[in-house]
């Protein structure tokens, strides 16, 4: 879900934050048709707003048929928001704003070759498209394989990934924008720069913690960690001695991400330990890697999650059909990309001369592969 804003005075695009969000959790499904979402006090704890900037969503999506309010009863799923395909309102643009979306090369993504970007790097896309549709502005995507030119362009929305979190490949591509005296919004999972003055960033140590604590809470002990680069400097596992004792949590390093290798490295594992000995939860850093672990586990006799909790990263579609459906938590839905385009359009227009940065906060998607929580 949406986190907070750095600055806490801007309430106009921090409501709208909370909209994307509630809308965004709303059409996966999340809150189902007919049923009642949070009430007020447990949203207003959650996204740490204003009574004024929740209601002014809530009536915004109220407005667009997707939510309804019952007196007395409280605020519901409307069963005809899934036929609602336009908003009521509409935010000004600059006119005909121009919009250049760079990523990294798309050969880098196939989906077994990287694991996690393909889906992910597409749902941002999509929810940049979305956005674009209702703000009436032109957005052009590129890779780095391809030749563009930044000065038609009025922004630039940039995902660092890959080459891209090359300093030096980073500062060239940005160097036409920087002259022109054009914004660009940075997405990215950490790497912060200091110098980038607009950011939609995910906090990997925050998120994992996280995960990590769900998995404490579904009654974790001892847990077996599968992944590349198990470093120190890893966010993604520097951040569990605030979960677990380090006698209690031990590492099984695959240079790979995708599901084949990691099937081998468990299978390996497995005959090496002749089992998984007092191991009950296994924590794989991407869903391809989870799905290659779950393969070896249940060749061997082992039950999910009868004898051993099993979590991915990334809400890949597979995990969804796989033979025990995945527990998961995904990075970047839709809504990282509306909210990068939305701050771009806005800080071309000039709303934000200091900068902003907005924190977008994951999501765990239960499924069967871990136990309920106590």
């Amino acid at each position: 879900m949406i986190g907070l804003l750095m600055n806490k005075n801007n309430t106009s695009l921090r409501y709208m934050q909370v909209y994307l969000d509630l809308k965004s959790q709303i059409t996966n499904g999340n809150y189902q048709t007919g049923t009642q979402i949070p009430i007020e006090k447990d949203l207003l704890s959650h996204y740490d707003i204003s009574i004024t900037t929740l209601r002014r969503a809530i009536d915004l999506l109220c407005r667009e048929g997707m939510l309804i309010k019952k007196q007395g009863s409280g605020t519901f799923v409307n069963r005809k928001s899934q036929e609602v395909t336009a908003p009521a309102v509409e935010t000004p643009v600059p006119p005909q704003a121009r919009i250049a979306v760079l990523m990294p090369s798309v050969s880098r993504m196939t989906p077994e070759g990287d694991g996690r970007h393909w889906q992910i790097n597409l749902r941002r896309v999509d929810g940049i498209y979305q956005e674009a549709a209702r703000l009436r502005a032109g957005v052009s995507v590129f890779d780095l394989s391809e030749v563009f030119d930044l000065n038609e362009f009025d922004g630039a929305i940039i995902f660092r990934a890959f080459e891209i979190e090359m300093e030096d490949v980073f500062d060239k591509l940005i160097a036409p924008l920087k002259k022109a005296g054009k914004p660009f919004v940075v997405v990215s999972e950490y790497n912060l720069r200091f110098a980038d003055k607009y950011w939609v960033v995910e906090n990997l140590a925050v998120e994992f913690l996280r995960a990590y604590k769900y998995l404490s809470e579904s009654g974790m002990k001892k847990l077996l960690v599968v992944g590349m680069n198990l470093s120190p400097e890893n966010p993604r596992v520097n951040i569990l001695p605030y979960v677990l004792d380090r006698k209690n949590y031990q590492f099984l390093e695959n240079p790979g991400s995708d599901r084949e290798s990691a099937r081998k490295k468990m299978a390996a594992y497995l005959k090496d330990n002749r089992g998984l000995g007092d191991i009950d939860t296994i924590f794989c850093l991407t869903d391809l890697q989870a799905l290659g672990v779950m393969a070896a586990l249940l060749d061997y006799g082992i039950k999910i999650p009868d004898d051993v909790n099993l979590m991915g990263c990334d809400n890949i579609s597979d995990g969804l059909t796989a033979p025990v459906p995945l527990t998961t938590f995904e990075f970047s839905d839709r809504s990282v990309g509306a909210l990068a385009l939305e701050l771009l359009v806005r800080a071309i227009r000039g709303d934000f001369p200091d900068g902003l940065m907005i924190t977008k906060r994951s999501r765990i998607v239960e499924r069967d592969s871990v136990r309920p929580k106590r």
